[in-house]
């Protein structure tokens, strides 16, 4: 049987979660500030370069970092796994390397596109970053695999703060949303330096052509379901921008950065989690121990969701401008779906064991086509509530394309009854937020239903058993 020791599971997960809150959640932390120093036009402006920066990023990213998990994760011993982390490396490093003369074209094209809503500079400058972000991803990817929690968390949090500061001092000398683009630019390049000489002297880097195609062929199709993810994460910032305004491109990014929330505090779990799940799927009894884990990710992102769409609105009118209230009524949805792409990510294992990751891809171009196509009919007359009516569809169908799929090529014994009664207790917790409480009433209401579900999940046995047999023990 495969052992997880939980003190130091838990340990990891707790330095992942401090890490990542800043690493990735600098955007929410830094929400106020930068709402109340940026008008809404401005805002949404910003958030219009970022969705072409996620866009950027999957197709420079090629995958590489999940390549990595796979590659070196089935590895069968230490040598041989240190080998194919150099092998993922030298691929990213070149990929970086040609990529940038082109991503400078690209910027120069875009520019003169649309002077109004960016200039040449910007985008050069968001495009420099991407093209090296592949270089932080991977050696990132390394280091938790080896269980090198505590290097992790100095680089992660070491950018994050400088990057904070940095931001901080740009706004202030009224550089506005390039200076926020020179202060990522600053950051991503002396954390690119740092890992990839920390790479380099662990693992070395090279490469050889046929781990060259075995990778890029595993990695080219992820690479394209994270193209087809864009359309229901940050293409609706361009049809948002092309249909409505500006204005509702800053209300529905509020929204949505207060929905990340949901993203950021899974990401302890997952980040602790992925990179060891092939490893238990492969190990003994290793369908048992997948399902139980993978049970356990679904009942704490249950949790999660609960508690962040009960206290979302609350956050929103005590710490943004007045001007951006209109968030708090959007949050709700976007915290769903946000809740139902980390589902996919979990329930994916089956499909990604049998390495059909084509069929991934299909699966999401086709509820991004849904997507895409529901946001074009339905944006135009209902704006906001348009784009977030495709979105919660398009995801729904992908949740259950995904497990079907997943259970179909390596079936895992899940105790779906008990699921099932997860999910409908967790969607009556979370109605609550739609009513129109005071705020003290707002977050007590918040602490009693996610630990009455807490109490539930325990009943049904959805929470790790150390705590059922803890129980037992009484």
């Amino acid at each position: 049987m495969v052992k997880l020791p939980v003190p130091k599971a838990m340990q990891s997960m707790m330095l992942y979660g401090i890490s990542l809150v800043l690493m990735k959640g600098v955007s929410l932390l830094m929400l106020p500030f930068i709402t109340h120093q940026l008008p809404p036009t401005e805002f949404g402006r910003l958030e219009v370069l970022t969705s072409i920066a996620m866009f950027a990023s999957i197709i420079l990213g090629m995958g590489l970092s999940e390549a990595l998990y796979r590659f070196a994760g089935a590895a069968q011993n230490e040598q041989d796994q240190r080998f194919q982390a150099s092998q993922v490396m030298g691929i990213t490093l070149c990929m970086a390397i040609l990529t940038l003369p082109l991503v400078w074209t690209a910027a120069t094209v875009l520019g003169d596109l649309s002077p109004t809503l960016f200039s040449r500079y910007e985008l050069r400058l968001m495009f420099t970053v991407l093209a090296f972000e592949s270089c932080i991803a991977v050696p990132l990817a390394w280091l938790r695999m080896r269980d090198q929690v505590w290097t992790f968390f100095l680089l992660t949090t070491g950018r994050a703060i400088i990057h904070a500061g940095l931001i901080l001092w740009m706004l202030y000398a009224g550089k506005g949303v390039t200076g926020i683009l020179e202060a990522g630019l600053i950051v991503a390049l002396t954390q690119a330096a740092l890992l990839l000489i920390i790479q380099y002297r662990d693992t070395g880097i090279r490469i050889q052509r046929v781990n060259r195609r075995a990778i890029l062929s595993y990695a080219w199709p992820i690479m394209g379901s994270g193209l087809l993810a864009f359309t229901l994460n940050g293409f609706d910032r361009w049809v948002l921008a092309h249909f409505a305004s500006l204005q509702d491109v800053a209300q529905y990014a509020v929204a949505s950065k207060f929905a990340l929330a949901v993203v950021l505090m899974m990401q302890p779990f997952g980040m602790w989690w992925m990179p060891k799940r092939f490893g238990v799927l492969f190990g003994e009894n290793g369908r048992d121990q997948a399902a139980r884990m993978t049970t356990h990710g679904l009942a704490l992102l249950g949790l999660i969701t609960v508690s962040v769409s009960l206290v979302a609105p609350v956050f929103i009118h005590w710490l943004m401008p007045a001007s951006y209230a209109q968030a708090s009524r959007y949050a709700f949805v976007l915290i769903l779906i946000a809740a139902l792409r980390e589902i996919c990510e979990l329930l994916n294992l089956g499909a990604l064991a049998t390495k059909r990751t084509r069929a991934l891809m299909m699966i999401q171009g086709l509820s991004a086509m849904i997507g895409v196509s529901l946001m074009i009919l339905l944006t135009p007359h209902w704006s906001v509530w348009g784009i977030l009516t495709a979105l919660l569809t398009a995801q729904f169908i992908r949740v259950l394309l995904t497990w079907r799929f997943s259970q179909v090529q390596h079936p895992l014994p899940f105790r779906r009854k008990a699921l099932a009664t997860g999910a409908v207790l967790t969607m009556f917790a979370m109605s609550l937020s739609i009513f129109a409480w005071s705020t003290a009433t707002q977050i007590l209401l918040a602490g009693i239903a996610t630990l009455m579900l807490a109490g539930c999940f325990h009943h049904l046995q959805l929470l790790p058993g150390f705590f059922r047999q803890r129980t037992l023990s009484r």
